[in-house]
Order: C-alpha cells, then sequence, then structure tokens
C-alpha cells in the first residue's frame, strides 16, 4: 500500500463521492400504501399456495395488525416470523411493522437450537408462526400465534387503531454469524428502508420478481419490499421447484427478474427462461463465462450486499466491461487503507470498502464492541476535507480498488468472514461450534479452501485427538448438523500434527490454507468417510453412486451404499445439481427422495429409469387422417392436418355448443396508454399462425371426435374493434360484448379463436383484448405461453419455442400404449358401482354449477407415513361418498383432475400450448374393519397405479372399460375432485404473468394491465371438490362446488363439514378403525334433499305434433343419415335390442353427439339446438322433432 495518495486521485475520489442520498421521514409501509392507490387490484403476490392482489394484502396485514397490537406489539418490540416459504410471509411482515413492531424473518429450514438462540437474542413476548413450526418453539415461553390465517379474515372486536409510527422506529432486524458463536443481530429502521425501497429498475407494475432467496436473509428483504414499494409482483415458488425445478418455474411464471448465485446460474440456460428481462448476480464472483453465457440475453447486474444494509448493483455488458454510471449504490464507496481506516487508498489500489449511506443499519444489538469496529465517525482524510456529512461510515470488511471511471471491484475479504454457497459467515462461529462438540484440549481451526482440482470447500483443521480420528469426525459433524446450517458444517477435515505458528505466536492460517489447497477434494473428505464401504451391487446403485461423485466432486471409492448424501458434503444447491444430472441420464429422482432417503442405498431405491418416449423432444407426429374421410365441406388444401381429439377436448366442445357455453372462455388482456392497434391486430394474427391449436375446428363423424387444423388462410382473421359507448366504461362494454358472444348461434365445425378490442381513447386511455377461446385449446399452463407469444409479437420477435399439441398427443400415445391402459382400467372397474349420487335415468345438461361452499382446515401431518395431503383428500372424500351413496359394498367410484404435463416420460410437455389434463375414475372401497392408517396406505397405492394409464380419455374408459351391468355409455362422475398441490393445478383458469413491463414498453407509452379470464357456468358435475394446498403448506383450503337448482345449501354445507372433520381427525385416528370412527357425519342423507327431479336430469319432451304439410319419410330419412353419418352404418349393431326409441347416448356415450346431429339436421334444412336433440333423443322422437318445426 502506497504511503500518500496524490492530490489528483483524492480529488477524483471526492468527485465521485460528490452526492449523497437524503432518507426519507417515511416509513416502509407508507411507501407501500403510496404505491397501493394506483395498484388495488394488480397482483401483489403470486404464490405457490395463493395470490393476493395489493388490495387484499394491505386489508389482511392491517387485520393482522390490529390483533398484534392487542397483544401488545409495540415500537421497539422485535416480532419473529417463523413460516415455510409462502405468502404468509409476506403478510406478516407487512402486519408486524403496520403494529408498530419489528419483525425477524427466520428460516425454518434451521436447526430448532440456533434458531432459538436467535430468538432469544431479542427477547420477543409474541412470536408468529405457521402451525407446522408451533411445536418446536414451545419451551421458550413465547405467545406463540399460529391462527395467523383466521386472525387475518377478521379484526379484533375490540376497537383499536394502528400507532403512528415514525420513520426513526426499529422495523425490522437480522441476525449475521458472530465470531463468539452468537449471531449478531443487526437493527434496521424505517427511514433507511423507505430509501432502498425506491431505488432499483425492474420492480415496477408489470414485474414478475422471483422471490427465491431464503427469507431469513436481507437481500430477501430488500426484494419484498422492492417490489411491493414500485407495484411489481413477488412471485413465491414451492420447494420442489425451488429445488428441482427452477427452470421451468420462471419460464412457467414469466420470470422478469431475479437474484440468484453464479453456482445455480450455471446449472440453466438462457434459452431455457427467456422470460427474463434483468438478472442479477451476486454471492460468488462472476466469472467470465457466465458474462458470455447471459450478457447478450438479460440485463446483467453484479450485486454485492452486506447484512448491515449496504447494496452495490453493477451492470455487465456483452464485453464484460462496467461503467461508474451503470453502478448503483444508495450512498457512496470509500477505500481506504487496509491497516488505517484514516488513509485513503489511491485509485487501483485494493483497500478496505467503507459504505457511507442513509440506508445503514442503526448497529449491532447490546453489542457496542462490535459497533466500534464496524462504524465509525467522520475519518481524518474527512475531516482534513472539512466535510460538513454527518453519517456513519460502515467498514464492510472487504477488500476493493477503482477500476476505470470509479466502478468499485470487490477483490477478496479481509478478516475471517467468508461466502460458501452465496451464504456469508464467520469462521469463528464454525470453530466455537467445533470447540463445543470436541473433548476438551483439542485445538480447532475452519478456513475456506479451494482444493487441488476441485471447487471450494469448508474444511476443519483438527489437533490433539487422541481417539480414532474418522470415529471423533463421524461425531463431530453429526452434533454440528444439529446446530448450524449445513453449509457451515464442514466437508472436508484435517488431522494435524502439529499447529503451524506465525511470528506473532498465532496460529498461521496462511500456511494451513497452502497446506490444504494442495490436497484433492478426496483426500480432504477421506477422513470423514467410513474406512469399509458398501459396494454398490445393482445398475441403478451403480449409476446414483457415479451421480453422486459428479455432483460432489468425490471419487466413487469415496462412495457407499451406506453414505449420507449430505454428510458427503451435500447442500440444497447439491440438490439441484443432483437432479439435473438425474434427469440427463434418463433417471426419475424427485427431491423428497433425496430428503428422505439420504443415503445412496435408499436413494436407488426410490430412483426409476424414467420411460422413454417416441421422440425426447416431442418433435415426431404420427400417420394423420384425411379430411376426406371426414367431411367434404372442407377443402383439402384449407387443412394443414386432422388428428383424433381427446375426450377432453370433446366435453369442453359439447359444453360450449350448449345455450350456457361452458368451457369457451374469454380470456381479457387489459392495456393502459398508447397502444398502437395495427400492432396489436398483427400479433393476435401471429399468434394465430404460431400455435396451430388455435386454428382448430371440431367435427364428428362414425364415433370419433376429429380436431381439424386449418391453415392461416382458411382460418381467417376474425378481429374487431369496438368503441366505448357516451356514459360507459371499458369494463361495461367488454362485458356487453361477451353477453352477446355467449347468446350467438354457434354450431359444430365453427371457428372457435376470435378476438374483440375495447377501446377507449380518452385522457387516460386504457383498452382490453377479448380472446375467446376453448377450453379444448388451451390450460392453465398454456396461458404464459401465449401471452408470452403475443407480446413478443407485438415487438415484432419469434415467439417463445413450444411444441405443437399434436406431437404432444402423439409422444402421450407412445408412453401410454391404449391397449395396456384398457387392460388396467377393465380390472380396476370389474365390478365397480355406477358413479352416481343421485339417481340419473338419462344425461344432464341444464344445472349449472353456480355456487359453492367453502372451508378450510390445518394440513394433517403424515409424512412419517410416507403418506400425501392428496391422499388424505381422496381417502375422505371416499369415505363421505361412501355414506351419500349408502352403498352395501361401502364401494364407491368419483372423477379426478389429472395433468398429462406432470407424468415424467412426456419431455417437453412443459412447454405444450394446449389442453393435457385429463378426469380419471377413482375407486374406493371402505373396509370397516381396517384402520384409517390401511385405508390411506390403500387410496395411496390405487393412486399411483393408476398413473400411468391416466392418459386414456374419460370417455372411453368408461365405455370400453366399466361395466355394463351397472354403468351407462353415457355415464359420468357425480362427484368430480380436483386437489391442487404445490401451486400446481390441472386445468384451472390461472391469471397469467404480466406483459408489456420492460423498457420497451416504457418507451413506447403502453403498459400491460393484467388478465382475467370468464369461464360462463354449466354443468360438469352434481358435485365438484376443489382443494389447495395453502398458507406455506400448512392449511388446505376447500370448494364443493355445486348447482343451487339441484342441492340446498345447508345439505351442501353439512356435506362439507363432514369431510373437513374426517380430514382434521386423521393424525389421531390412524390406528383406530374405520367402522369405530369414520361413520363422523350427522347431516342430511340424500332421500331428505328436497330436488326438483326435473331439474336434476333434465325433461323429456312429449307430446310433438306434426305440422301440417310436412314430409314425415323426408323428415324419417334426414334423421337416419345423420345418425348414420355421426355413429356409423352399424350403429344399431352395438346395442343389444336397438330400435327407433333407443336413445343416440346408448349407441354412443359422448354426448357431443348431439351437437353432430344437430349440426347434420341444419345441413338439410332443419334448425335444431344441442339441447333439443338432447331431450329428444331417439330416431322416433327426432323425427317427430323435425316434423315440428
Amino acid at each position: 500500500m502506497q504511503d500518500t495518495i496524490s492530490t489528483a486521485d483524492e480529488e477524483q475520489i471526492w468527485q465521485w463521492n460528490a452526492d449523497l442520498p437524503v432518507a426519507p421521514e417515511k416509513c416502509i409501509h407508507d411507501i407501500f400504501s403510496e404505491q397501493l392507490q394506483s395498484s388495488l387490484d394488480s397482483p401483489a403476490v403470486d404464490s405457490w399456495d395463493g395470490e393476493l392482489t395489493y388490495r387484499k394484502l394491505d386489508e389482511l396485514s392491517t387485520n393482522l395488525a390490529l390483533h398484534l397490537c392487542s397483544r401488545g406489539a409495540e415500537s421497539g418490540s422485535v416480532v419473529p416470523i417463523c413460516f415455510d416459504k409462502s405468502l404468509w410471509v409476506v403478510i406478516c411482515m407487512l402486519a408486524v411493522i403496520k403494529s408498530g413492531a419489528a419483525f425477524a424473518t427466520l428460516d425454518p429450514a434451521m436447526p430448532t437450537e440456533r434458531l432459538a438462540a436467535t430468538i432469544q437474542a431479542v427477547k420477543p413476548r409474541l412470536m408468529l408462526v405457521g402451525s407446522n413450526q408451533k411445536e418446536r418453539f414451545s419451551d421458550l415461553g413465547l405467545e406463540l400465534i399460529s391462527e395467523v390465517p383466521e386472525l387475518c379474515d377478521a379484526r379484533p372486536a375490540a376497537d383499536i387503531a394502528l400507532p403512528q409510527v415514525s420513520p426513526d422506529d426499529l422495523a425490522y432486524v437480522l441476525f449475521t454469524s458472530g465470531s463468539t458463536g452468537i449471531p449478531k443481530v443487526v437493527l434496521h429502521i424505517h427511514k433507511a428502508a423507505a430509501l432502498s425501497m425506491r431505488h432499483g429498475t425492474g420492480y415496477g407494475p408489470g414485474a414478475r420478481v422471483l422471490q427465491f432467496a431464503s427469507q431469513a436473509f436481507g437481500a430477501s428483504i430488500w426484494e419484498i419490499f422492492k417490489t411491493l414499494g414500485n407495484g411489481g409482483c413477488l412471485v413465491i415458488p414451492p420447494t420442489r421447484d425451488r429445488l428441482g425445478g427452477i427452470a421451468n418455474f420462471i419460464t412457467k411464471k414469466q420470470i422478469t427478474r431475479t437474484f440468484l448465485t453464479p453456482s445455480l446460474l450455471n446449472l440453466l440456460k438462457p434459452e431455457e427462461v427467456s422470460c427474463l428481462k434483468i438478472l442479477t448476480v451476486g454471492g460468488e464472483p462472476v466469472t467470465e463465462q457466465l458474462i458470455k453465457t447471459w450478457a447478450p440475453h438479460v440485463r446483467l447486474m453484479e450485486a454485492f450486499g452486506m447484512t448491515e444494509g449496504v447494496g452495490i448493483e453493477t451492470k455487465i455488458d456483452q464485453e464484460g466491461k462496467k461503467t461508474r454510471k451503470n453502478q448503483t449504490l444508495v450512498g457512496t464507496a470509500w477505500i481506504v487503507d487496509a491497516e488505517d481506516p484514516d488513509k485513503l487508498a489511491p485509485i487501483g489500489t485494493a483497500g478496505e470498502l467503507v459504505i457511507e449511506s442513509p440506508t445503514l443499519c442503526k448497529g449491532y444489538l447490546n453489542n457496542p464492541e462490535a459497533n466500534a469496529a464496524a462504524f465509525s465517525a467522520q475519518p481524518l482524510w474527512a475531516k482534513r476535507r472539512g466535510s460538513d456529512r454527518a453519517t456513519r461510515l460502515f467498514r464492510t470488511g472487504d477488500l476493493a480498488r477503482y477500476i476505470e471511471d470509479g466502478v468499485v471491484q470487490i477483490v477478496g475479504r479481509k478478516d475471517t468472514r467468508v461466502k460458501l454457497y452465496g451464504q456469508r459467515f464467520e469462521l469463528g462461529e464454525v470453530e466455537e461450534e467445533m470447540v463445543k462438540s470436541l473433548p476438551a484440549g483439542v485445538s480447532v481451526a475452519a478456513e475456506l479452501i479451494t482444493p487441488s482440482g476441485g471447487s471450494p470447500m469448508l474444511v476443519a483443521f483438527i489437533h490433539g485427538t487422541t481417539e480414532d480420528f474418522p470415529s471423533v469426525i463421524r461425531d463431530l459433524r453429526e452434533k454440528m448438523a444439529v446446530a448450524l446450517p449445513d453449509y457451515m458444517v464442514p466437508r472436508g477435515f484435517v488431522e494435524l500434527e502439529d499447529r503451524p505458528m506465525n511470528a506473532s505466536g498465532k496460529l498461521d492460517r496462511k500456511r494451513l490454507r497452502e497446506m490444504a489447497s494442495k490436497l484433492s477434494t478426496a483426500e480432504l473428505v477421506a477422513h470423514g468417510s467410513d474406512a469399509v464401504k458398501a459396494p454398490p451391487a445393482t445398475d441403478m446403485e451403480k449409476k446414483m453412486q457415479a451421480l453422486w461423485a459428479e455432483t460432489l466432486n468425490l471419487p466413487t471409492s469415496l462412495i457407499g451404499l451406506d453414505d449420507d448424501f449430505f454428510f458427503n458434503g451435500g447442500s440444497s444447491l447439491h440438490c439441484i445439481k443432483l437432479l439435473s444430472a438425474a434427469r440427463r441420464e434418463g433417471i426419475s429422482l424427485e427431491i423428497e427422495d433425496i430428503f428422505r432417503g439420504r443415503t445412496l442405498r435408499a436413494m436407488s431405491a426410490s430412483a426409476r429409469v424414467a420411460r422413454e418416449t417416441a421422440s425426447n423432444d416431442l418433435s415426431i407426429p404420427a400417420a394423420r387422417v384425411k379430411i376426406s374421410d371426414i367431411t367434404d365441406a372442407i377443402s383439402e388444401s384449407d387443412v394443414d392436418e386432422v388428428l383424433e381429439a381427446t375426450d377432453w377436448q370433446a366435453w369442453s366442445v359439447y359444453t360450449g355448443l350448449l345455450k350456457t357455453r361452458g368451457w369457451h372462455d374469454y380470456m381479457v388482456f387489459k392495456f393502459t396508454g398508447a397502444l398502437e392497434i395495427q400492432r396489436l391486430e398483427n400479433a393476435c394474427r401471429q399468434l394465430i399462425t404460431t400455435y396451430s391449436i388455435l386454428r382448430a375446428v371440431f367435427l364428428v363423424h362414425e364415433r370419433k371426435t376429429y380436431q381439424v387444423i386449418l391453415t392461416d388462410k382458411a382460418y381467417g382473421f376474425p378481429f374487431s374493434v369496438h368503441n366505448v359507448p357516451s356514459g360507459a366504461s371499458v369494463p361495461e362494454t367488454r362485458q356487453a360484448l361477451i353477453d352477446a358472444d355467449i347468446k350467438r348461434e354457434t354450431q359444430l365445425g365453427d371457428r372457435l379463436v376470435s378476438f374483440m378490442l375495447v377501446q377507449d381513447n380518452g385522457a387516460s386511455p386504457s383498452h382490453e383484448l377479448i380472446m375467446r377461446i376453448s377450453h379444448a385449446q388451451y390450460d392453465a399452463d398454456s396461458v404464459s405461453q401465449i401471452w408470452g407469444a403475443l407480446e413478443a409479437a407485438y415487438w415484432g420477435e419469434p415467439a417463445p419455442s413450444a411444441p405443437q399439441f399434436s406431437h404432444y398427443l402423439d409422444n402421450a400415445a407412445a408412453a401410454s400404449p391404449a391397449a395396456q391402459s384398457e387392460s388396467f382400467w377393465k380390472s380396476h372397474l370389474a365390478g365397480a358401482p355406477a358413479p352416481y349420487i343421485l339417481p340419473c335415468p338419462r344425461p344432464q345438461y341444464n344445472n349449472a354449477v353456480d355456487t359453492a361452499a367453502a372451508a378450510t382446515a390445518p394440513v394433517p401431518d403424515l409424512r412419517a407415513q410416507g403418506l400425501t395431503t392428496a391422499t388424505a383428500v381422496l381417502a375422505c372424500w371416499t369415505l363421505v361418498l361412501s355414506q351419500l351413496t349408502q352403498q352395501p359394498s361401502s364401494d364407491v367410484v368419483f372423477g379426478t383432475v389429472v395433468s398429462g404435463r406432470h407424468l415424467s416420460a412426456l419431455r417437453g410437455a412443459e412447454r405444450t400450448v394446449g389442453p393435457c389434463m385429463n378426469v380419471v375414475p377413482f375407486r374406493g372401497a371402505v373396509d370397516r374393519d381396517a384402520t384409517f392408517l390401511a385405508l390411506l396406505e390403500s387410496v395411496q397405492a390405487a393412486h399411483l397405479r393408476s398413473l400411468p394409464a391416466a392418459h386414456l380419455g374419460t370417455r372411453r374408459i368408461i365405455e370400453e372399460c366399466a361395466p355394463r351391468d351397472s354403468w351407462s355409455r353415457w355415464s359420468r362422475f357425480a362427484s368430480i375432485v380436483n386437489h391442487v398441490s404445490l401451486g400446481e393445478e390441472a386445468g384451472s383458469q390461472s391469471k397469467a404473468p404480466p406483459f408489456f413491463a420492460d423498457a420497451r414498453a416504457e418507451g413506447a407509452g403502453v403498459r400491460g394491465a393484467g388478465l382475467e379470464i370468464f369461464e360462463p357456468q354449466h354443468d360438469k358435475a352434481e358435485l365438484w371438490l376443489h382443494s389447495m394446498t395453502a398458507s406455506g403448506g400448512e392449511r388446505v383450503a376447500f370448494e364443493l362446488r355445486y348447482s343451487s337448482r339441484v342441492f340446498p345449501r345447508a345439505w351442501v354445507e353439512s356435506v362439507l363439514q363432514c369431510f373437513v372433520s374426517m380430514f382434521e381427525q386423521l393424525p389421531a385416528l390412524l390406528g383406530e378403525r374405520v367402522g369405530e370412527k369414520g361413520l363422523l357425519w350427522k347431516g342430511l342423507p340424500p332421500g331428505e334433499v328436497a330436488l326438483e327431479q326435473a331439474a336434476a336430469v333434465g325433461a323429456r319432451r312429449s307430446g310433438l305434433v306434426q305440422k301440417e304439410g310436412v314430409d314425415g319419410e323426408a323428415a324419417d330419412e334426414v334423421v337416419k343419415g345423420a345418425w348414420v353419418k355421426v355413429f356409423g352404418a352399424d350403429y344399431g349393431k352395438s346395442v343389444e335390442g336397438f330400435d327407433s326409441d333407443t336413445p343416440f347416448y346408448e349407441v354412443w356415450g359422448d354426448l357431443i353427439g348431439a351437437a353432430a346431429l344437430a349440426r347434420a339436421f341444419g345441413e338439410k334444412g332443419y334448425k335444431v339446438s344441442v339441447e333439443d336433440v338432447l331431450d329428444c333423443a331417439s330416431i322416433s322422437e327426432q323425427v317427430a322433432l323435425l316434423g315440428s318445426l
């Protein structure tokens, strides 16, 4: 280090640091409230367990804040928060600061011992916890509040007002590693955080910010409040996606901004996450290769941050260049002599980085020594300058230098505080824990080492043990794993014969690092392994051993069957790497398999070879049907391809042709600002060109439904523009257009997708694009692809890559051969009762599911039994349904919604645009002599057995596999269960991620303002049970949906109450007999339900009178000709005892046949509706119907 700094350098540094921002006199929630006014109904949180608008987030957090006030929360107090990563964490954070208290977010994955020490450091009275976390903190003597969802739903009875919070009040605390082994408590006040909230790009309206990091770290808190303070939306992934599928999640949720460590980023490719606009990396060095890979595709930002409130972001261009104008720091950065903080370091010389900023924390709680060491008043170089700035300076302990035009470059650490896997901690804390866990007299040291040819790892040096060293190490690791997070548990161990000392008599750490760096990874971890390894025997064990070796950078000789993945150095990041490597090798492995199995033996037993498909990338279409085989009304030159429709598609098309227009949905894309109409029209046209399923029309021929993909030219382009009438609003005009569209006449074969644009060019221009689309053409997972393609086309860019739906169908058929699936379902349904609740002599169609009863319940903890929440839902519905139907054998059948995208054999299915869901039977038998545990195990086993056959269509299962003595060809499931776990819903309507939210849109003066999807109400089941795991995995939300024409509300509520009662009691009933404890329901039996039978089953028409002058023989010929066309020339042969009074649905149970007959009659000049055909279902009735027209 030079002794002096030149005058030129000093002048330049002061010029760079001339301006210092001023913190606003506002609180965090003041900034949120200001943003709230312009974002009331905009999405604030999109979490795996639910979604919140800004309005709802404000309401729930305010209610909870009032309850906290009533229980003693006040200024200066700290309220710890410990939930699984979920929307409830965000609600709790906002609620605590509104109450005047400060929050402390904890990571429930941390060992209980460490969390307890952290909590006790702030001496709280109250603590907010998830119900699954409450027991672990029961000995701390705190008031544990776990009923957070209930408290959020209503304000307290007492008349309590929120307090006036000062900008100087404590807002939140963070915990940072301390060299004494006790975490330091970092105090952050409101106005410092408020200043940070307003800085940074990519957090505004339309932004989708991935909340990936642990909620216990400062980066998460700043990410959360920056987003909520600027109008963006936080997106919180489930654990499964966070650890094992983040690329797919980023694309599915159309994330626009995220922060990731380089280690994690190296597992991704830019083309896998093309939606990303801003990518911030930090926590580890950013390599040249990483810059070359990512800078051409995103706005690449390098971040440096400290728990004490410092943050620096630097944009990196494609050449790896950084400039000061592209470096963001809310404050000033000074670099001082590493040995003397009263001296500035010359430009280009490494020194200690010192930060001056209003965003700095208040200091460390009850730790004057640490405060004195880290924070200082004006140093001599500032006093000599005559500066009157009064802000404190923070000594970061990081070595840095000024480069080029004043960019700050971090070059290393000055002390023993290190970073590993993106996590910063004190080596002293690791050493403190080692001392506690080893015999007295043993000397220890911990260092971050990069072994020869390996990656950085934490290594422990131990001197003075007298026992067997490998045994000592195994015992040490087990104890440390209980007390510290996994990244702070040493992976390598070195036994020292002597302690190397330097000239001052201190441990020579530099020599330790040099010595260990010469060793290989295998040599460093050898002491922590068993001397004798059980070698792998099976092919899968050998494959998994090789994957472990690759992931952990170990030789296979150090990995035995009984080795523990985490004791061998595995971390959460290694889990992600292992899953990625397994998929590459065609091995199916889940994140749960790693955490539950841990050992190579157990993990190998869980792993399976992923079934291959006809094509790895869904790219080989099978032979197609010719249009001339189906109809002569469409020219061959107008058709791209013809293929059979799925049964889900047929059901969706049929319901859309009824007067209720069910599953003919309306996507409404909302815009504000200067939208260019011609550009949008061109984008819509390109959308139809890009995804062939949007050009599908549906026809029926000889008991098969076909999707005919028209060419662009033949499909045409239905796009119309509508101005808002005087005195009306955009939403009113939009709804009027939808209502009119629902009433329009339509028939089988009509084009389904069309566009209507509503525009208001007033003082505040706004537009809404209405896209009519059938559920036969999309599902929830398709929405983000459609949205992204529309935006890309608007800006003249190619659409995101996605396989066509036809390719998905080909590969689904290859993965699940129909003959095998039919064989399974025939065996599974042999002797099964019909899936009815009410008597059902004929198909229903006119009882729209328009009402719902709702309830929530805690998630039953069945993890020890290896059972899932979905299993509990299916089992409880089986019990309830067995009582509703009063089956003598307690054998029941109902439908379950499944998503073909989630079957591992279908590679690329997650990118497909089209409807990949299905409804399949679930058969449950209630043995009253069995225990509840046995019932749950049998339900889970039955569900898992059915998954390989879940692609076979609903109608095909019912017609070809169900017993004919109890099921009709037209039978449908009276009740359907749709359980949503981890935020993934098959076949649901979901909000698409925002678009028109980047710099281009801002420059063009247009912004996307959200999406709504309208689904007309229709008759889809008698009871539809929708369940979704919510509240951070702690609660399940239930909705029992039904038709108000059929069931009284009180009766439905009693059914749901029965179901929820069973669900809640499951963990306590596992050893009980079902017959003794299972009959919990005391509600009304079905026979006492007041039903209008005509409404339930549809009234058949009678007494049709043939008009005078009508040719009855001609009508007979038309009807029989239509039947031949729709059902085939031999339609009568398939039904025993067929005659002219046999309903068409006894010939073919798919009710789309009614739509096909109506179309055939219309071609002959007889205008009839689908409902007419359903009511007049036989040949004789239809002849009479035509004769009466």
